[in-house]
């Protein structure tokens, strides 16, 4: 814990060379360009450390690596539940095993069956599993249930925890979606079904199966390809909108419409796109919402989807939802804890 607090504060520092001297030397270059990644992106938008809380520690390869797992509110409102990786070789450092390590460290790849899709997952994650089972039931009858029947679940569908960092991905990314394949991280944040991190881990699971429904019907901007699961989870990412309204920092529609152009502005766009698409849903109904991501699989322009979905263009949507905005500072989160 105290090495995770001299991590923190190389975060808040942007102290590169400090970072380093907390990792060990013989982890994975992916691991070592994520924590650079991390500090980059923290210190750039001047965040705040989480609150952390100790949950349970077990030995990984004897006693020469061992993991821990926390409990962290961080200043998006959320709490997530964490493992992190130690090597004890010459001292204490943050660690992730390399690709040849991992089946001796974290277990074999194993298969759990559900209904319609698979789940892989490393004999660490046998607990994570389970709990994406129940996620993922959940999700496929729920999403259908909200979108329209059509959206139910024609085509197998994998999900694959990840334990380790993967390459190419946003540092402070949960977990992606590509085609019909869904991959959790399930380190970055852990699918547990109850206590701390229970709700995100909720959130994580439908978020990316509903990538895979909506991309089977639908296509538009970053903002509802990322906007509409954020909605359809109750994701609202509050306290990061409440800094951008009171900072004046909104973005314009451009870069609203395409998305995060580096990886400190990761939060600030999945603030905004969750609160632009709950303010198209609140103002021109759930069906419209749907109707504007079916329509932009026709290849005609945003602009035209919404015309057709909303009876009005783009940027006055947009002028509708920046007149919209005030801060809800006072309103408690939903992850928020009770003093």
């Amino acid at each position: 814990m105290q090495l995770l607090a001299l991590r923190d504060e190389a975060q808040v520092k942007g102290d590169e060379k400090a970072l380093s001297g907390l990792l060990d030397d013989n982890a994975s270059p992916e691991f070592h360009a994520r924590e650079v990644g991390l500090l980059h992106a923290a210190h750039d938008r001047g965040a705040a450390a989480p609150k952390r809380t100790f949950l349970g520690r077990a030995e990984i390869a004897g006693e020469a690596v061992q993991a821990i797992e926390v409990a962290e509110d961080d200043d998006q409102g959320r709490t997530r539940r964490v493992r992190y990786f130690f090597s004890f070789a010459c001292c204490t450092r943050l660690t992730e095993p390399t690709s040849a390590e991992l089946d001796a460290w974290l277990g074999p790849l194993r298969t759990l069956t559900g209904n319609g899709y698979s789940i892989r997952y490393r004999d660490i994650d046998a607990d994570e599993a389970h709990a994406a089972d129940g996620y993922a039931r959940d999700a496929l009858t729920s999403l259908p249930a909200r979108l329209g029947d059509t959206y139910r679940l024609s085509r197998p569908l994998t999900i694959t925890l990840a334990p380790t960092t993967i390459s190419a991905l946003p540092a402070q990314a949960s977990g992606y979606t590509n085609g019909g394949e869904v991959t959790l991280l399930s380190s970055a944040s852990m699918i547990v079904a109850s206590g701390p991190g229970a709700d995100w881990a909720r959130i994580v699971v439908t978020h990316e199966i509903s990538h895979v429904l909506l991309f089977a019907h639908g296509n538009g901007p970053w903002a509802l390809a990322e906007g509409i699961p954020l909605w359809l989870t109750g994701d609202r990412r509050q306290p990061q909108l409440d800094r951008l309204v009171a900072a004046n920092a909104i973005w314009d529609l451009p870069h609203l419409q395409g998305g995060p152009r580096a990886d400190a502005e990761f939060y600030a766009a999945y603030a905004q796109a969750s609160s632009f698409v709950r303010y198209l849903a609140a103002t021109y109904g759930d069906r419209a919402v749907v109707a504007a991501w079916e329509a932009g699989s026709s290849g005609r322009s945003v602009d035209a989807t919404f015309r057709t979905a909303f009876g009005v263009g783009v940027a006055d949507a947009y002028a509708g939802w920046r007149a919209s905005l005030r801060p809800s500072a006072l309103v408690p989160s939903r992850f928020a804890r009770a003093a």
